[in-house]
């Protein structure tokens, strides 16, 4: 993984595709990672994965999976999405009847551990160097 990692540092231009591969970097990233990790993205203290999968091949079927997913939303006709942001309960610019969907994302400070969660993440980035960073 680090290398993976070095190699997309070295090489990112800050285009869409070096974008694309930084999330394909990051989607396998606990599935690579020797670190026991709980169903809800909590790492595990003291705990390793018995057969974490092999970084490079990972990658590859990521970005197999994303130009796929690419390709067939290019390809299938789908309905125009529109996104609004702000209080539901004050948006002038929407019409009764025309939401189909909606997703809201809110923060849950003390029901959910966000440094805890994303803990690997953030040290395989180098955002945190130790606890105290967390």
């Amino acid at each position: 993984m680090d290398r993976l990692r070095r190699a997309w540092e070295e090489l990112d231009d800050q285009s869409a595709g070096s974008t694309l591969s930084w999330l394909a970097l990051v989607s396998i990233l606990r599935s690579t990672s020797g670190a026991g990790t709980a169903p809800w993205q909590y790492i595990l203290p003291n705990k390793t994965k018995k057969s974490p999968l092999a970084p490079f091949q990972a990658f590859s079927s990521m970005v197999a999976a994303m130009r796929f997913d690419m390709i067939r939303s290019a390809t299938e006709a789908s309905p125009r999405a529109r996104m609004f942001e702000g209080d539901a309960r004050t948006l002038t610019d929407v019409s009764t009847d025309s939401i189909d969907l909606v997703i809201t994302s809110p923060p849950y400070p003390n029901n959910y551990d966000y440094a805890d969660s994303t803990r690997l993440e953030m040290s395989f980035f180098g955002e945190v160097s130790g606890w105290g960073d967390l």
